[in-house]
């Protein structure tokens, strides 16, 4: 049904928040696709390994916050828009970021599990 596939994407969703905040790298590796396309709010675009090394290797996450997300799903495939407030602090100079955008994701279904396929944001000034 279009509703349940809804809600995991919405329980996907806030488990990848989670393992941001977490650190928690084999829970996120989990979530996302293997072909996966990401598009940081500041346009920089990277694929999974380069997506996993930069979340690891420069950015803390303070906090993922889920203000709003519309899901609809197509079978094996959902997408899902809505709007993120994150907190990052920038390794190294040790920055903290706040971040209001506007998010595009792909969800596609494969052997049981929803896989972030694509995500793009958008800053909201």
């Amino acid at each position: 049904m279009a509703s349940d596939a809804a809600e995991e994407i919405k329980q996907c969703e806030e488990a990848r928040g989670k393992a941001l905040v977490s650190a928690d790298w084999k829970a996120l590796d989990a979530l996302v696709a293997d072909d996966v396309v990401h598009i940081h709010a500041n346009g920089r675009i990277e694929d999974k390994a380069e997506y996993l090394e930069s979340v690891k290797t420069k950015l803390e996450f303070l906090r993922v916050e889920r203000v709003s997300l519309n899901v609809r799903s197509y079978g094996e495939i959902a997408i899902a828009t809505g709007v993120l407030h994150q907190t990052i602090r920038v390794k190294g100079p040790g920055t903290v970021v706040e971040i209001q955008a506007a998010t595009t994701q792909t969800w596609i279904r494969r052997d049981g599990s929803w896989l972030q396929n694509s995500f793009h944001a958008s800053r909201i000034d």
